[in-house]
């Protein structure tokens, strides 16, 4: 595993290749990603069941089914839900530990 979890969410798969990395992610109401920010990292977040409330900076958009929200490199996010969300996330390149940094560490 690459990365460090940020939250309390749940990983219900993951996926490591040289050219992208790809996470399946179970969010509910008491779980959170916390807000951080990648220097290398490009991600997309798409929903698959559910709803997901995703802040970019400082805009919130809510994200239903089948929606997709992109994540450029530097831009501070979050996600959450007010009840449960399966999130497809894919990171291009792939996520490493080293390029995940707290939104206080930016």
């Amino acid at each position: 595993m690459a990365y460090r979890q940020l939250g309390d969410y749940e990983v219900l798969a993951n996926l490591e290749t040289p050219e992208f990395s790809l996470r399946v992610l179970k969010i509910t109401k008491e779980s959170v990603i916390q807000p951080h920010h990648h220097h290398r990292t490009t991600q997309t977040y798409f929903v698959l069941e559910g709803t997901a409330k995703a802040t970019v900076d400082d805009s919130t958009t809510e994200l239903t089914r089948y929606q997709v929200l992109r994540v450029p490199v530097d831009a501070v996010h979050s996600l959450r839900t007010d009840s449960q969300a399966v999130v497809l996330s894919i990171s291009v390149p792939p996520l490493e530990a080293s390029d995940q940094h707290v939104a206080a560490q930016r």
